[in-house]
């Protein structure tokens, strides 16, 4: 007689069990980050992988550059809409299911601002039901600053503004976020080398700044738009995650455990403080080394002296903005 109730009991904990693991099942977390590029995005990523709890990876696959990057520059986030959520959003979904939700999907790249964070908050906070989500998934986004002079010196000595326009914001694109600067570089821009090269060194002082300006366009519209704190922004120097404690103080942040595990301690040592793509391989170590050339060529005193110009003229440009704005309110109170 006692044994009915038992084996009932115990048929009703395994459901239970069923059912908090079905449950877990629809809980997901993802982390993304904002950042410019040349800033320690690929850095980034090998610091969450020291987490046992995070799948972490640096643009992955589709990345969201060259063809779709280039169309949304060309006419906008809302007219290619859902051309990038069917390349974007169907794949971080399949690596979900891979991972069984046991882990914490981390991507890194300096496109999450451009080409797919709009579809991406849409799918797993905003619509999560119709994705199969009970609860919106939990959205960490770390905004990655490095040293601005050190990031422009970076962006210029490897020539971005001609080999790698493709990846850039330009002030005249569908995506630019602050108004645009006469003096930037068009492609077609003409004048002597001092010239072009001034100009492409406003360009890229105007790119950052405007990553800097979508950070905190998406800091504002998500903090007021999720009260119940499914959308976490986070703010991270690349030189305060240069030594073991800035590192683990980071992954306490983002609430994936107390810090690193001890047998990543190993890994962690050969990753933590190392300058990017120099581990291991001789090939790494090459590009390194040509790196470190490159930044020491680095116009570092004129690059200086135009990002100070190009700062005032900003304030300038802030000020006669605020002086029409004031005057303009003044005549429209007049009878």
């Amino acid at each position: 007689m006692m044994l009915i109730p038992t084996v009932l009991w115990i048929h009703g904990a395994y459901a239970d069990s069923f059912m908090l693991e079905e449950e877990e099942q629809q809980q997901c977390r993802l982390i993304f980050s904002i950042n410019p590029g040349r800033s320690g995005s690929t850095y980034l990523a090998r610091l969450l992988s020291l987490s046992d709890r995070v799948d972490a990876g640096h643009e992955r696959v589709p990345v969201m550059a060259e063809r779709t990057l280039r169309r949304a520059k060309q006419r906008g986030l809302e007219a290619t809409y859902q051309e990038r959520s069917r390349r974007k959003v169907p794949a971080i979904r399949r690596r979900l299911d891979a991972i069984h939700h046991n882990k914490v999907y981390a991507e890194t790249s300096h496109l999450f601002a451009k080409t797919f964070a709009d579809v991406v908050m849409d799918a797993f906070v905003t619509d999560h039901a119709l994705h199969g989500y009970k609860e919106p998934c939990r959205v960490d986004v770390i905004v990655l600053q490095r040293d601005l002079l050190d990031t422009a010196c970076s962006f210029f000595v490897h020539n971005w503004t001609r080999h790698h326009a493709d990846w850039l914001i330009e002030p005249w694109s569908a995506l630019a976020t602050l108004p645009a600067d006469a003096r930037a570089c068009r492609p077609s821009c003409r004048g002597g080398e001092d010239s072009v090269r001034a100009r492409e060194a406003d360009l890229i002082f105007w790119y950052l700044y405007d990553t800097a300006e979508k950070a905190k366009d998406f800091a504002n519209t998500w903090g007021v738009l999720r009260p119940d704190k499914a959308v976490h922004v986070h703010t991270f120097r690349l030189e305060e995650l240069q030594n073991l404690d800035g590192v683990e103080r980071m992954l306490r942040q983002l609430d994936l455990g107390r810090g690193i595990p001890s047998q990543n301690m190993g890994r962690a040592r050969a990753v933590i403080g190392r300058p990017l793509n120099s581990l291991n391989s001789r090939r790494s170590r090459n590009r390194s080394n040509n790196n470190n050339k490159r930044m020491e060529a680095c116009p570092r005193a004129w690059l200086a002296k135009r990002l100070a110009a190009f700062q005032e003229q900003r304030v300038a440009k802030n000020r006669t903005h605020r002086h029409r704005g004031g005057a303009n309110r003044l005549r429209q109170q007049r009878p």
